[in-house]
């Protein structure tokens, strides 16, 4: 994707572009003043514990996920839930 919208070149390496493309969604997101965490939204580690496997459930059932280029596994889906707090 960072590459399609000119981010990086195309010789660039993909931990390059990813770290282009994040820099951007990071820097659109603050523009838009949106929360950059959920504790800034008010959701602590208890409240992520009380719903992580609801969530995980949910995002598994999610009708986009088969074309995701990686298949999260549960596990996966409650880690980056708490690395967003």
């Amino acid at each position: 994707m960072a590459r399609i919208v000119g981010l990086v070149s195309q010789q660039a390496s993909d931990k390059d572009a990813v770290s282009a493309l994040t820099t951007k969604i990071s820097e659109m997101m603050r523009s838009m003043n949106m929360p950059q965490a959920l504790s800034e939204l008010g959701i602590g580690q208890s409240k992520v514990c009380e719903i992580n496997n609801k969530v995980a459930d949910h995002a598994l059932r999610d009708a986009c996920l088969p074309t995701n280029p990686v298949q999260p596994s549960r596990e996966h889906i409650k880690q980056v839930l708490h690395e967003i707090l």
